[in-house]
């Protein structure tokens, strides 16, 4: 409607604005459903990463007990040895502590990474405009765009119209040479 009014749409122009209408009216119900899509996306991945960070903080808190612990058993078991043999005997018990927890923070990443590439696809969809890299500015004309193409009866009744006009100011022009 604003663009009708801004661009002083009449006659076809205006009768199909007035159609068209409830196409803008579908266009505002899509985008606010987008914008709905877009924040569910990120909550999603909010969500995920929250979950990521306190799992890697207790995989965290696990390997340094595992540290403690390993070196703990190396003094015990390694009491009598040399100084290079309890070190042996302390990297063997660390890595053994160690793999469980590392095969974990892996898998840990890995969901995030899946959950990261989710949002991304679903925020993609939400708003399918965006091409990497783009400003906000770019992204505002490109929907612009998006939007304008779902008129197209408007504008080609607009241009139409104004072809006329033109046509009509020049006439009188044209005739006295």
């Amino acid at each position: 409607e604003q663009a009708g009014m801004a661009a002083a749409w009449q006659g076809d122009a205006a009768a199909a604005a007035g159609t068209e209408t409830a196409t803008l009216a579908s266009i505002a119900t899509d985008e606010g459903g987008r914008v709905g899509d877009g924040v569910s996306a990120l909550s999603d991945y909010g969500s995920a990463l929250e979950t990521a960070v306190a799992e890697v903080t207790a995989i965290r808190r696990q390997a340094d007990q595992a540290e403690v612990d390993a070196r703990s058993e190396a003094a015990t078991s390694g009491q009598g040895l040399s100084y290079d043999d309890r070190q042996a005997i302390y990297g063997s018990i660390r890595s053994q502590a160690l793999a469980p927890l590392r095969m974990h923070y892996r898998a840990v990443i890995e969901t995030l990474d899946r959950a990261a590439s989710t949002a991304a696809d679903r925020l993609t969809a939400a708003v399918p405009e965006y091409r990497s890299g783009m400003t906000p500015g770019q992204l505002s004309l490109a929907a612009r765009d998006a939007v304008a193409l779902r008129l197209p009866s408007v504008l080609r009744q607009d241009g139409q119209q104004r072809a006329r006009d033109l046509a009509a100011q020049l006439q009188p022009l044209l005739e006295h040479g």
